[in-house]
């Protein structure tokens, strides 16, 4: 059975140690790919094309506890609530001290903010 039906589509899997992208020829075979690891954790190598996979982050809040949790791949923290702008103030820092890396903490940056502005809107 293919794992898909065109040549284009493509299955990201994730781990917090290996990455594996699987992309599917014209017959429907699956080609794994592994991440090369002279490059940054989201791009992967198939031949001669680089496909970028950044990882999605979701933040959300529990009002019963007072808490917050981000989560990013199959790692989650949570936090009080009051430290949610010591975190977006942390990964906004992580982006300029290493902006090389900017990009893999985009998403958490987005999903606090995102977060914040909820929180402001109630």
């Amino acid at each position: 059975m293919p794992l898909a039906t065109h040549q284009t589509d493509k299955t990201l899997l994730a781990g917090s140690y290996s990455v594996l992208l699987i992309e599917v020829d014209e017959q429907g075979v699956g080609l794994p790919t592994v991440a090369d690891r002279k490059r940054s954790a989201g791009s992967f190598v198939s031949g001669t094309r680089t496909y970028n996979a950044p990882m999605k982050a979701m933040a959300t809040y529990d009002s019963k506890t007072g808490t917050f949790t981000l989560e990013k791949g199959i790692w989650r923290g949570t936090f009080p609530i009051e430290d949610l702008p010591k975190w977006l103030k942390f990964y906004r820092q992580q982006q300029e001290r290493y902006p090389t890396h900017a990009a893999q903490y985009a998403p958490d940056v987005e999903a606090l903010e995102a977060l914040a502005a909820e929180l402001r809107g109630q």
